[in-house]
This record gives structure tokens, C-alpha cells and sequence, in this order.
């Protein structure tokens, strides 16, 4: 479960890059170099084609590291059933987090899960698809999440409130986000 967050902590992601890429956008940035790009709103260039492919990388291995630990979980015979519960939801919320981020930014994903990861062939899906596969893990997690967190970085259920807020907002459901 933790081999999730190693990826998403990487200074070419979540950890740095990522972050600091969102924010070139903002109309009060101004984007130097290969920043230069983004903050004019010119798409991708040679100077910054790598960086968008090692976030999109690393947002991947995650997302498969969660879904080894999905597979893995139900083979945890020293785990109680609200453990398996409680870890599930917090795999799949990591899982749909990123899902969501991604579609953010690139639109309708290859939704790779525990029962196709191993799959060559799968196509990506429309933007609703997407949408529509976080909200099942969201709506897991929901159900399975604690209040307080097993580790200080660890979802909860106001986590998952607010993502899930944040997705019926963008999915214009208003009375789901109220």
C-alpha cells in the first residue's frame, strides 16, 4: 500500500513538478526557459515533452502499484475484514485521485485496473468513462475509509468528501457536490 505514494512523491510529479507546472498557468506566473511554454498557453515543445512524459509515467506506476496492492489484498490472511476494507478504500482513492488529476489535464484515460493490467490492448476511454471509473472508487472509499488516518499522510473520509466534491463539481452534478 505505501509503494503508491513512492511515485506520487517523486520531484518529477506530485513532489515538485507537477505542482509547480499547475501554477505556470496562473496568470500572475511568469514561466521562464522551458516554463516559457506553459505560461504562454503554447502547449508542448521539444523543452518540455520529457517532463510531461515522466509525470504521466509516474502517475502510471502508482496507479499499477495500486492495483497489485488491490489484487493482493484478499490474500492477506493476517488481515481482519475491516482491514481489507479499510486498506481497499485507501488503494482506491489513491487510485481515482490520480485517475482524476490525469483526465484533468489529458482528457479521457487507459483505464488500467486490477483485472487488465496485463492487458496489451486496451484503448483509452472517453472522458466520462474516466470520470465515471473514480467515482465507483470514490464511492468505495467512502463507504471503507476512516476517520483518522493510519499514517499522517493517509486518506480519510474528509478526503474523500472532497475529492468527491470536487468531481460532482466538475461533472456539474450540483446537488451531489452539495
Amino acid at each position: 500500500l505505501n509503494a503508491i505514494y513512492v511515485p506520487l512523491k517523486n520531484a518529477n510529479c506530485m513532489g515538485a513538478l507537477y505542482p509547480a507546472q499547475l501554477e505556470t498557468y496562473g496568470d500572475y506566473i511568469y514561466g521562464r526557459g522551458s516554463y516559457g511554454v506553459l505560461n504562454s498557453y503554447q502547449g508542448v515543445d521539444n523543452t518540455n515533452s520529457t517532463r510531461i512524459g515522466q509525470m504521466w509515467q509516474l502517475f502510471y506506476q502508482a496507479i499499477n502499484n495500486a492495483n497489485i496492492c488491490l489484487q493482493k489484498i484478499a490474500l492477506g490472511d493476517q488481515l481482519t475484514d475491516a482491514d481489507k476494507s479499510k486498506y481497499e478504500g485507501e488503494a482506491r482513492f489513491l487510485r481515482r485521485l490520480i485517475y482524476f488529476t490525469m483526465a484533468k489535464d489529458w482528457g479521457g484515460l487507459i483505464l488500467r485496473n486490477e483485472n487488465n493490467m496485463d492487458s496489451v490492448n486496451v484503448g483509452r476511454s472517453s472522458l466520462s468513462d474516466t470520470y465515471n471509473f473514480a467515482l465507483a472508487d470514490l464511492k468505495f472509499g467512502e463507504a471503507n475509509l476512516p476517520n483518522s488516518p493510519r499514517l499522517l499522510v493517509a486518506p480519510t473520509i474528509c478526503a474523500v468528501k472532497s475529492v468527491l466534491t470536487e468531481l460532482y463539481l466538475w461533472l456539474q452534478q450540483w446537488q451531489n457536490a452539495r
